[in-house]
């Protein structure tokens, strides 16, 4: 369930244009597609053999390439601590690897804590 809109997002968002505004135009009415352009996670959406059809912008700075598919991995990359979690699903004939990665052990701040804690 879902599968069709988060490859429709995706499929849009690769058409997306330079500069931080270039989503407002045309992606700001899907939400999927605003959800995946504006995740502070690094998201991307691999075919199962490894190509990539789409990352966001946090995974366009992490850069990191296919790692096969992998439903929960620690990794080093850059001096920092990261979580992957995949997950595949077919679209017809087509399979997909949904990948997101995020730090591990960083300090983020809670509005309503008014304090930090260990993300």
């Amino acid at each position: 369930m879902g599968a069709a809109e988060l490859v429709a997002a995706c499929t849009l968002l690769t058409c997306r244009g330079p500069g931080p505004q270039a989503w407002t135009l045309g992606y700001r009415h899907d939400p999927v597609a605003f959800l995946l352009d504006t995740i502070q996670d690094a998201v991307s959406l691999w075919t199962a053999d490894g190509a990539r059809l789409y990352r966001n912008r946090a995974a366009e700075v992490l850069n990191l390439d296919w790692r096969g598919y992998v439903v929960l991995e620690r990794l080093r990359h850059d001096d920092r601590d990261l979580e992957r979690r995949c997950t595949s699903f077919s679209l017809g004939n087509v399979t997909y690897v949904l990948e997101i990665v995020h730090e591990v052990g960083h300090t983020v701040k809670t509005a309503d804590e008014g304090g930090s804690r260990v993300a």
